[in-house]
């Protein structure tokens, strides 16, 4: 299944997943959870940085890769 995002950083992500689909889950956890350093976790971060009106669509497309890593 192929996910499109709006949000540049997001769609490379994505990609970055992609890539390392084959990885155990704990250092697929490690790197897009990681509480400092983890590229979900600081797209997290981003979301007080936008406007309100992008902040909800924004958020929807983080959710979509936390669920898709966890799977």
């Amino acid at each position: 299944m192929q996910m499109e995002f709006t949000y540049p950083n997001l769609q490379d992500i994505y990609n970055k997943i992609l890539n390392d689909s084959e990885l155990p889950y704990d250092q697929l956890k490690s790197k897009y959870f990681n509480k400092k350093t983890g590229l979900v976790t600081l797209a997290l971060s981003k979301i007080s940085e936008l406007p309100k009106e992008q902040k909800i669509e924004y958020g929807k497309q983080v959710n979509m890769l936390k669920i898709y890593v966890q799977e």
